[in-house]
């Protein structure tokens, strides 16, 4: 949690910046407005998890935010998994 905090305040240029997730097998995608990313969940650094989020990390300081109330609850036990094989 301490590095999700970090990552937050260390970088700021996403705030505000709606974005959606499509989970997939070995991968989740990003789309914003400006654009959309895809990352390997085999080159996720971390993944961190509170009682209401998701952090999947990319690096030490930035990472994904996923909101659990928004997310089903295959999609939870599946991040769940991911952690447990990180």
């Amino acid at each position: 949690q301490r590095t999700a905090k970090k990552a937050y305040l260390s970088d700021r240029s996403g705030i505000n910046v709606a974005a959606t997730y499509h989970f997939f097998e070995n991968k989740v995608t990003e789309l914003r407005d400006s654009g959309s990313d895809t990352f390997m969940y085999s080159d996720l650094y971390r993944i961190c998890e509170t009682k209401e989020r998701f952090y999947l990390m990319l690096a030490k300081y930035k990472g994904i935010i996923i909101i659990k109330r928004e997310c089903t609850p295959e999609l939870i036990a599946f991040i769940q998994e991911l952690k447990r094989n990180k």
